[in-house]
């Protein structure tokens, strides 16, 4: 059974999002017909609503701290789970 993510838990968020590209030829095919670049962040939930979710404390891939806090529309989460 999966479990309701809430305010407080550790999670883990796997998400798409948009890329940024110098030139034209630095385009990565495979994010364009994706839509995005996944990411996958670690956090502490702050705010849950029904558009977005608010991540603070955020992690990289690596564990190693990388921002206050994401604010990341929930219809861009590919695949979330609490640590």
């Amino acid at each position: 059974m999966k479990r309701k993510i809430r305010v407080g838990d550790v999670v883990e968020i796997s998400w798409l999002d948009a890329c940024f590209y110098s030139t034209v030829g630095d385009v990565d095919v495979e994010a364009f017909n994706r839509g995005g670049e996944i990411c996958v962040l670690t956090g502490v939930v702050a705010r849950i609503s029904e558009k977005s979710i608010l991540i603070v404390g955020e992690l990289d891939e690596e564990r190693q701290p990388m921002r206050d806090f994401n604010l990341i529309p929930r219809c861009l989460i590919i695949k979330s789970r609490k640590l």
